[in-house]
C-alpha cells in the first residue's frame, strides 16, 4: 500500500485500515460525502492529500509530519506574526530555523504568566492538556502552526467549586481560600496539623466535564474530577462501592455532569499534601 509516496507493508496495513462499519475514506468520498466530512476509525485523524485533494485517515502523530513535508493539507493551521497569540502560544520572535515566545499553561493549574519557549520545525507545546500547537514552517515574518484541540480529554483533576475546606476558622469555600491562609493537614504520622497554604489552583473545564460523586455511609460526600488522587494512592474514579475512604465505607459512587465553570485545588505545606475537603481527607494535585 502506498500513501503519500510512503510504502506500507501488508503486515502494517491494518494500522491504517478502517473497521467494517466505516467505509474507507476514498469510498466515502466517491459516494458523494464532502472531503471534510469523512469519518475515520477511532484513533485516526482525517487529512486531505495535497496532490489530488482526496481524504485519508492517519494516526494523529503522523499529521504534523505529513504537513511539514507538504504531502497533506489541513484546515487547522494557524499563521502567527510577532505579538500574536493563539492557543497556548504568544509569539515573540521569528528566526530562520526557530521561533521564541511564551507558553501559557491551563493544566493541571491555570497560570497567568507564560514561560519562555523555543520551537524548531516539528516541535510542539501545549496548554497541558486540551490544546497542542506544532510549528510547521517559517516564512519571513510568519510562523505556521498546526493547532490540535482535544476537548474530550478528562484534564481537570481538581474539586468542585462547592467544596469546603477545613480550616482553624471553620469551613471555607475552596473558591475563597488563598495562598498564606491557615488550613488543616495530616502529617506522615497521622497527626492533624495547622499549616499555611502554599498554592491554590483554578482550572477551566470543558462544557462536558464529568465529576465523580461519592457518598460515604456517614453521609459525607465529595464531588471531584475522576483523576483526583486520594490519600491511599487511588484516584476517585478507581474507587468502588464498599471501598474505604477516610475511615468510612463508600455507599454510593457515580459519574455526573459538572455544571461549574472551574475546578479548584489547594496545596498545604508539609510532607503529605493532605487536606480535608467536605470533611473528607484528600490529597492535593499541586506540587
Amino acid at each position: 500500500m502506498i500513501i503519500f509516496g510512503i510504502i506500507i507493508s501488508p503486515a502494517h496495513a491494518q494500522d491504517i485500515a478502517l473497521s467494517d462499519t466505516i467505509l474507507s475514506p476514498l469510498k466515502q468520498f466517491n459516494s458523494g460525502i464532502l472531503a471534510d466530512e469523512i469519518q475515520c476509525k477511532e484513533g485516526f485523524q482525517l487529512i486531505i492529500k495535497s496532490n489530488d485533494k482526496s481524504p485519508a485517515c492517519v494516526k494523529p502523530q503522523s499529521v504534523a509530519v505529513l504537513l511539514i513535508r507538504g504531502w497533506s493539507m489541513q484546515s487547522d493551521t494557524i499563521d502567527l506574526k510577532i505579538g500574536q497569540r493563539e492557543g497556548s502560544i504568544l509569539l515573540q520572535g521569528i528566526f530562520s530555523d526557530h521561533i521564541t515566545g511564551l507558553n501559557f499553561m491551563d493544566y493541571p493549574v491555570a497560570r497567568e504568566g507564560g514561560f519562555p519557549i523555543t520551537l524548531h520545525i516539528g516541535e510542539k507545546v501545549s496548554n497541558g492538556c486540551t490544546v497542542e500547537m506544532t510549528l510547521l514552517k517559517i516564512n519571513d515574518n510568519t510562523a505556521t502552526f498546526l493547532k490540535k484541540e482535544y476537548n474530550d480529554r478528562p484534564c481537570p483533576i481538581c474539586l468542585s467549586e462547592d467544596t469546603v475546606i477545613d480550616t482553624p476558622n471553620g469551613n471555607v469555600n475552596i473558591k475563597d481560600v488563598n495562598q498564606g491562609m491557615r488550613v488543616f493537614t495530616q502529617d506522615t504520622s497521622g497527626n492533624k496539623q495547622t499549616v499555611e497554604i502554599l498554592k491554590t489552583g483554578k482550572t477551566l473545564v470543558s462544557p462536558d466535564h464529568k465529576m465523580v460523586h461519592i457518598v460515604l455511609v456517614d453521609n459525607r460526600e465529595l464531588y471531584g474530577s475522576p483523576n483526583h488522587p486520594t490519600v491511599n494512592g487511588k484516584t476517585l474514579e478507581q474507587l468502588q462501592t464498599g471501598d474505604i475512604l477516610d475511615g468510612a465505607k463508600i455507599k454510593k459512587i457515580e459519574i455526573i455532569p459538572y455544571t461549574g465553570t472551574y475546578t479548584y485545588d489547594i496545596l498545604p505545606s508539609g510532607d503529605t499534601g493532605f487536606y480535608w475537603a467536605n470533611e473528607i481527607l484528600i490529597k492535593s494535585t499541586l506540587k
